[in-house]
């Protein structure tokens, strides 16, 4: 998908209630052209052994392009609903992405994709995950027990494609939320996460048609998140995770280790 936004300075020189709109010096004009390619990759193959299915996956959803702490006017991912910041610290623009794809990646990932959003806040109107800025490598295996009973595992492995998230970026609001956002400024960002991995996870459940339409679909889930998080997540052992400044790394402790993640799913649903 390619996108891109054409911007005009209003002619009384304000911006909401903003009387000048100026960005951080060095980091380009807030009303410069913003250009999208949204570029992705999915393909799937299966091969069948009697009773046995087994898929494998591979996806490359491209990701955001951050360049000393803004995301700069060309990005991969983000679409349509840009408009200038008033600050200049944190990016551009605020893409939103219309692109969602939560149900490719809902037969391998109940946890990091559907539950967590890919672990940089991509969730769709009805607040369910979806992926964006990461490779995916995947297998999943169904096996038939009964003509009316399968069960199935499967496993995820996912990697960051880009750099464009720096220290600290995910954090508590002090309302028992999360919130998303890059720390610093143009002239003192915070460090891009030189770490990758999201992790892995682990996934198992039965499909079991108990009578004619009445299904019922179980699932377990365990995710092992990546080293990513540890530069992403700011963590309260480190003094200053409340005020993130370049004196305190940000409000990371990069030396802690971070629990996986477990996951219960039970549907009984009907089709007619």
């Amino acid at each position: 998908m390619d996108s891109m936004t054409r911007r005009h300075r209003p002619l009384a020189g304000t911006y909401f209630t903003a009387t000048t709109v100026t960005g951080s010096a060095g980091a380009g004009s807030l009303w410069q052209t913003g250009h999208v390619l949204a570029k992705r990759l999915y393909t799937q193959a299966g091969l069948l052994f009697g009773p046995a299915k087994v898929t494998t996956m591979f996806a490359w959803v491209e990701g955001y392009d951050r360049r000393h702490g803004v995301l700069i006017d060309r990005q991969g991912t983000g679409l349509w609903l840009g408009r200038p910041q008033l600050n200049g610290n944190i990016g551009i623009v605020n893409w939103s992405d219309e692109l969602p794809n939560g149900l490719i990646f809902y037969p391998y990932s109940y946890l990091l994709v559907f539950n967590y959003g890919g672990g940089n806040n991509h969730f769709n109107v009805q607040g369910d995950g979806y992926l964006v800025d990461a490779v995916v490598y995947a297998a999943k295996v169904d096996y038939a027990v009964a003509a009316n009973l399968n069960i199935w595992a499967s496993f995820l492995y996912a990697d960051r494609l880009s750099k464009g998230y720096g220290w600290g970026y995910i954090r508590p609001d002090g309302e028992g939320n999360v919130t998303y956002q890059r720390q610093g400024t143009f002239a003192n960002p915070s460090p891009a996460i030189p770490d990758s991995n999201l992790g892995w996870e682990l996934g198992a459940g039965v499909v079991w048609e108990l009578l004619d339409g009445l299904i019922l679909s179980s699932r377990v889930a365990y995710w092992q998140p990546g080293g990513w998080f540890k530069y992403a997540c700011v963590s309260k052992t480190n003094a200053g995770w409340n005020a993130p400044t370049s004196g305190n790394n940000w409000g990371i402790a990069t030396n802690r280790t971070i629990d996986p993640v477990m996951g219960l799913e039970m549907v009984l649903g009907f089709e007619f």
